[in-house]
């Protein structure tokens, strides 16, 4: 069944499923390849099930090679193989999960912690990738079955939600194996491909599934644009009101003998109880806002359906801020130039180094 599958198909199951568990950034295989190799195969799948939303606790059980299906040691369910156009098993069982009929649905407290059943033939863990496949793919059995998903009974769909989830490199490289044999003389190469999406499809999906990825990528980088624009006015504006605050110091220390009236009647102004009152909430309300944003951008890798409302939101926020500080901005300048103006030339150019020691001589701070 699965060999004919279309793109017109694979289109579909993609939507349904990001519809119900969204997307995620690309996963490394690194840090589960180390775990293998320290034989730590139960943290190995524990971790896998992690990354794929899970918060049950995994009971793995290895089967041994020659156990055979009602032994008690062998696997008794489904597989995770090529299928033929009947959807029969064309490579033999691999893995299965057991699924209890009353699973707890997921986001209740019942699922956290509770125990799922996992066998996975001991032959798999010769191929250390390919056992990530099988276990991922065994586990969104799970998952679909624990958000009620209505086509969780479908392979295709099962197949899918790991490349959906973050595993799209990972299964990449890990769901063929590619054995040889030479029998008198003649070497045989044998391809063993895990899942049941045909290779073709298999790339169509994940090109599919990395775009949708790519273009979350676009808007948390429109995001991050405006809130580096955001920091940059924040602070500015802290730099012009600390000039502010600094010059209208000067003058109250060493009042100036003569000052024009256009200019005496600001100042008079500026000591206002309220009169920086307006910018100084502008400037918390924007590091706020940029702090918010900031926060939820920064660990932001798994993409639900309304994340891409949520981002646009958060960039026409920031920029909103932006634009309120940036008059807020413009008035402290011109605020900040009439004092520039009543203060001795040497004050304002204190910051030179050479202009620094005399003005400190001079001008200084009561």
């Amino acid at each position: 069944m699965y060999d004919h599958v279309t793109e017109d198909q694979v289109v579909v199951a993609i939507d349904e499923l990001q519809q119900a568990i969204g997307v995620k950034d690309e996963r490394s295989s690194a840090e589960l390849l180390s775990l293998l190799q320290q034989k730590k195969v139960q943290e190995c799948v524990q971790r896998i099930a992690t990354w794929l939303g899970l918060p049950i606790r995994i009971v793995l059980t290895i089967i041994p090679p020659n156990a055979t299906p009602g032994s008690g040691k062998g696997f008794g369910g489904a597989s995770l193989a090529r299928t033929d156009s009947e959807g029969h098993g064309m490579e033999g069982i691999t893995a299965q999960v057991e699924i209890p009929r009353n699973l707890p649905m997921f986001g209740t407290r019942r699922l956290d912690d509770y125990p799922i059943n996992v066998q996975v033939g001991a032959d798999c863990l010769d191929v250390p990738r390919t056992f990530l496949v099988v276990m991922a793919h065994e586990l969104s059995h799970v998952v679909l079955e624990a958000i009620r998903f209505p086509r969780r009974d479908s392979e295709l769909h099962t197949d899918l939600v790991p490349l959906l989830l973050g595993f799209r490199e990972i299964v990449r490289v890990g769901r063929k194996v590619i054995s040889t044999s030479t029998v008198g003389g003649v070497t045989t190469t044998e391809t063993t491909t895990f899942g049941y999406v045909p290779d073709s499809q298999f790339a169509f999906a994940c090109s599919r599934i990395t775009s949708m990825v790519e273009s979350y990528h676009e808007q948390k980088l429109n995001v991050s644009k405006e809130e580096k624009k955001l920091r940059h006015i924040i602070s500015e504006v802290e730099h012009q009101s600390e000039r502010f605050c600094d010059y209208l110091h000067f003058l109250d220390s060493y009042p100036p003998r003569r000052i024009g009236s256009r200019y005496g009647s600001a100042i008079v102004e500026f000591h206002s109880p309220d009169y920086s009152r307006q910018r100084e909430l502008a400037t918390t309300r924007a590091a706020t806002v940029l702090g918010k944003a900031e926060g939820q951008v920064r660990h932001l890798t798994h993409y639900r359906r309304d994340t891409r409302q949520e981002l646009h939101g958060l960039a026409m926020e920031l920029s909103a801020v932006h634009s309120e500080l940036q008059k807020h901005l413009q008035a402290t300048k011109q605020d900040v130039l009439v004092l520039r103006r009543c203060v001795p030339l040497l004050y304002a150019l204190r910051t030179w180094p050479v202009f620094g020691w005399l003005s400190k001589r001079l001008y200084a701070r009561p």
